[in-house]
This record gives structure tokens, C-alpha cells and sequence, in this order.
């Protein structure tokens, strides 16, 4: 016969009752495979990007000498920035969702490219 455990419950009248450890170890064993699943959850919930902390960043290059172009205009929606001297660009603090954004420089072919904007979205562009 498996070995009993006595528990008594507080309160009138007071009462023993017996209850198999192997009770204990289930409720201990579902106790333990909630908290994994919620370890589970949470760390799905911390790689998900918030929105407003996404970036679209990159480069902007000449499509036949392979140079970096400065001063590229770079319009996505309301937003406007331009590449630096080295044609790299950077689009912070936006919402992560997709987006429409243009390339423009006069004597160079304006460039539109839909791109989905992550914790670290890299898009280059030749123009």
C-alpha cells in the first residue's frame, strides 16, 4: 500500500485526512508545467518589437559606380531624411508595420520599395 500523507485542515471541527503523494505530485507537476508555459509566453511576448521602436536603416549607392550618394532625400509618409556623406541612412522610433518609401536625388531615377519595418530593418538601395 502506497504510504499516506496526513493533513489537517484548519477550522471546526477539526479533521484528518489522508491524501497520496502522488496527489502531490501531480498538483506540483501541473504547478511546475504552468510555469513553463508562461516562461514560454513571456519570452514570445520580449522578441515581439513594441511599436514606435522600430528602424529602417541602410545604405544608397550609384548603380554603376557603386559610390555612395549623399544628400539623397528619403521620404517615408510624412517623414523626411537624408543620407549622410557615406549614403547611409537611418528611420528611428517609427511603428512597426509596412511601409512606403521613396528615393529621390535630382539626375539620379527616383526608387519606391514597400518594406515591412522591424526591430532592425536593413533596406540598400541603387539608384
Amino acid at each position: 500500500m502506497a504510504e499516506e500523507i496526513k493533513l489537517l485542515l484548519p477550522g471546526p471541527p477539526r479533521e484528518e485526512r489522508k491524501i497520496s503523494p502522488a496527489l502531490i505530485i501531480g498538483a506540483a507537476g501541473a504547478g511546475i508545467g504552468l510555469a513553463v508555459i508562461l516562461g514560454l509566453y513571456a519570452v514570445a511576448q520580449a522578441r515581439r518589437p513594441i511599436p514606435g521602436e522600430c528602424i529602417i536603416w541602410g545604405f544608397v549607392t550609384d548603380s554603376l559606380t557603386g559610390e555612395a550618394i549623399p544628400d539623397v532625400k528619403i521620404t517615408l509618409d510624412s517623414l523626411v531624411r537624408y543620407t549622410e556623406w557615406a549614403g547611409q541612412y537611418e528611420i528611428r522610433d517609427i511603428a512597426c508595420q509596412q511601409y512606403r518609401i521613396q528615393f529621390s536625388k535630382e539626375g539620379y531615377v527616383t526608387v519606391t520599395r514597400d518594406v515591412v519595418a522591424t526591430a532592425d530593418t536593413q533596406l540598400n538601395i541603387s539608384l
